[in-house]
């Protein structure tokens, strides 16, 4: 394998450090708005800037960018190994850039298989090996992480390459030495495939999850409803609360008699060590979640926590009952998680499909420009500048096909512009004989010719005897009719070689 060399950093370091600090804080910053792809996952774009500093620069700055940014991963998953995995990323991307691309070929699309490659290969069992070996993290629950993980960093990875892209046309480089049509057709065919899967896998997600939760909501509204209508005729006791659900618990709270609870031990435990906030998909009234107090991380945390629906009830005496239904939250957030995973695989399948795809469709493209140029090209300067110009070759795109019809007539008309005025410029335009400078260029090339065969030359001379009182008594038109004639004359009694 043959090294590349590095792209060369601007020649200004001020400039370069300037825009490495901008790159870096809005990283950061990036990373400090995470989208929300659907329940408990979302997408960060804070690597973003540090893969476009790998596509301009080649920079080894991309790890430290990359490292600052993900950062912000601390507080909002409450643990340090994504840090570590966003790390591994750039610097993996850095040295598959240096060492598997060109100069030639500095925004090659080849950076996101490098992505896809590292992903499969490193990504992923770092997921596994920190998340389910070292944080005790459920198979699902890894599984969607490495999953949304992977397809994070490639999605990253591409924007980052159709930002460069951008930059690269809007650039004074570019405008005089053209964007590579592989990479164009790479790039368009990545922003429509993806753009629109995209928007479709979260908008379908987010209907899935509050489908999901919305059954939740109503399944402990109906447990609630039916609790208070018996409390309401004083049937109620914990007998009738034991047999509402081995899985749910519900404590009645009266306003002038005491609290009844099917499983006292796990409310108080809840109440002590859990805190309660909005359900984890917007939207749902009446229904809470209890997130645990302790330090974990966020899907671990949806995992242990537990759904809680409250109502209050009010009796003609004046008697008011306070209902809240729990239970644990696991068996619907697992769902919700595996829901989850499934789209984000079928999501990283089209990712690979739409790269594979505009790859081979920019490689068409390509082949049809190269098809069209070939006649026209040749390797030998010489060639190049030989006439009569070559026609284009056909093409199977209509558009490419006329643009080709078009150049090829032009193409003709030069070519028999040229052929016309190289005729002129050798003959006598009346006799359409050889001029003195062509006759003297002839002349010189076989007498070169002959001097290295050691051969020898015959010239005859031919004189019109009277020719100029031809021209004074009949006019010149006479005497052009006659020159025409002779040479006539001439030609048909001379043989051609």
């Amino acid at each position: 394998m043959q090294q590349a060399t590095t792209s060369p950093q601007p020649h200004d370091s001020r400039s370069f450090f300037a825009q490495l600090a901008l790159l870096s804080g809005l990283g950061v910053l990036l990373n400090q708005m995470p989208l929300s792809l659907f329940f408990g996952v979302h997408l960060l774009l804070g690597s973003i800037p540090a893969v476009l500093m790998v596509l301009l620069w080649r920079s080894w700055w991309s790890v430290p960018m990359a490292t600052l940014a993900s950062l912000a991963t601390i507080p909002l998953w409450g643990h340090p190994y994504a840090v570590l995995i966003f790390t591994a990323e750039a610097a993996w991307l850095c040295w598959a850039c240096r060492h598997w691309l060109t100069n030639r070929e500095p925004l090659s699309h080849r950076i996101i298989l490098f992505s896809i490659v590292f992903w499969v290969a490193i990504g992923t069992p770092l997921v596994f090996a920190t998340y389910q070996g070292l944080l005790g993290i459920s198979t699902t629950n890894t599984t969607l992480i490495a999953v949304k993980q992977s397809v994070n960093g490639v999605l990253n990875t591409t924007a980052a390459y159709l930002i460069a892209i951008s930059l690269n046309a809007g650039s004074r480089q570019s405008r005089s030495s053209g964007i590579a049509i592989r990479n164009l057709i790479t790039g368009l065919t990545l922003i429509l495939v993806l753009t629109s899967y995209l928007l479709a896998t979260t908008l379908s997600s987010r209907q899935i999850g509050r489908s999901i939760t919305l059954a939740e909501r109503d399944r402990l509204s109906l447990v609630a409803s039916i609790t208070s209508q018996l409390a309401k005729a004083n049937a109620l006791d914990n007998t009738v609360l034991n047999s509402l659900g081995d899985s749910i618990a519900v404590e009645v709270t009266s306003n002038n008699g005491p609290t009844i609870s099917s499983n006292p031990a796990q409310f108080a435990q809840v109440y002590r060590n859990f805190t309660v906030g909005a359900a984890p998909v917007p939207g749902i009234q009446g229904l809470s979640f209890y997130r645990p107090q302790q330090t974990m991380p966020a899907l671990k945390s949806w995992v242990s926590g537990y759904w809680s629906f409250t109502t209050t009830v009010h009796t003609s005496d004046r008697t008011s009952f306070r209902v809240t239904v729990l239970e644990p939250a696991a068996e619907m957030v697992l769902r919700l998680q595996k829901e989850g995973s499934h789209l984000l695989a079928s999501l990283a399948v089209l990712i690979l499909l739409s790269y594979l795809l505009s790859v081979l469709l920019s490689r068409w493209f390509r082949e049809e420009f190269q098809r069209v140029l070939s006649p026209f090209i040749s390797n030998s300067p010489n060639d190049q500048a030989s006439l009569p110009l070559h026609s284009l070759g056909g093409s199977s795109i209509d558009e490419l096909s006329m643009v080709v019809d078009v150049v090829n007539e032009r193409i003709a008309t030069a070519n028999q512009l040229t052929q016309d005025l190289a005729h002129l410029s050798r003959t006598d335009p009346l006799t359409n004989c050889l001029n003195r400078r062509e006759m003297y260029r002839v002349l010189e090339q076989h007498t070169h010719h002959l001097q290295r065969a050691d051969g020898s030359l015959i010239c005859i001379t031919i004189d019109l005897d009277h020719f100029k009182q031809i021209n004074d008594t009949y006019g010149h038109e006479a005497g052009d009719a006659v020159l025409v004639a002779i040479t006539q004359r001439l030609h048909e009694r001379l043989r051609r070689s």
